[in-house]
């Protein structure tokens, strides 16, 4: 590690996090994330890139189950229920960072389990991804990464950079041409 360079990230996830960077600043949109087993790692992705004070709001890192509560709202009975690597946790995270943040159009959630070993009856590599949008829906991803805990973080970082893309501003999955992803509009 250099001076000039504290973090390093793999040229594809560097490449996805300058595209999206590039996306929502040209749309005028800001993200926000709300990270579990990722731990602020996408937020980090994102500020590596050149202009991304433009787009990125900030990271909620609720890597304790009673953060995600406290931070994000998440009801302590659905954690308990359902255990923290739930779909159901992965929408809330993202909803309750959206709530959270006005002047937001996205915001975007992972939680799962990073692994080696299986977590609370769930196995290694379970990950839900949730992008909240601003006047639109909410979509939930789950993922099943194989690997140590390195690959599937790196595997979770560039599914929800890519997720964040493809629902993005400018695509065919974009309700409206960005008009529910406005900042002003309500959810």
């Amino acid at each position: 590690m250099t001076a000039d360079a504290p973090c390093r990230f793999a040229p594809d996830l560097a490449d996805l996090a300058h595209r999206l960077v590039e996306r929502y600043r040209a749309a005028g949109l800001r993200l926000i994330t709300a990270e579990s087993c990722t731990a602020g790692l996408i937020g980090a992705c994102l500020a590596a890139v050149p202009h991304s004070t433009a787009v990125l709001h900030g990271a909620y890192v609720t890597y304790c189950s009673d953060l995600k509560t406290e931070a994000l709202g998440v009801p302590a009975d659905l954690i308990r229920d359902r255990t923290p690597y739930d779909p159901e946790v992965a929408r809330r995270m993202a909803q309750g960072a959206l709530d959270r943040s006005p002047g937001v159009a996205v915001a975007l959630s992972v939680t799962g389990v990073g692994g080696p070993d299986p977590d609370q009856g769930k196995p290694p590599g379970l990950v839900y991804i949730g992008l909240a949008r601003r006047g639109g829906d909410t979509i939930i991803e789950e993922h099943r990464f194989p690997g140590p805990p390195d690959a599937v973080l790196t595997a979770t970082i560039r599914a929800a950079l890519t997720l964040a893309l493809d629902h993005g501003p400018g695509t065919d999955r974009d309700p409206g041409g960005s008009r529910g992803l406005t900042g002003e509009s309500g959810r």
